[in-house]
């Protein structure tokens, strides 16, 4: 199959609103719900 995927190489952001939404998948803890370890977090900044 040949998919005609276009990547971030694909793009000229220059003058352009970019919006760019990330899942992280973070682990929490399941009974308050608080973020244990932001290690993706950061790695992504």
């Amino acid at each position: 199959m040949n998919y005609n995927k276009k990547t971030v190489r694909d793009f000229d952001p220059h003058g352009k609103k970019v919006l760019l939404r990330c899942d992280f998948n973070v682990p929490q803890n399941k009974e308050t719900g608080e973020i244990t370890s932001d290690k993706r977090i950061v790695a992504a900044l």
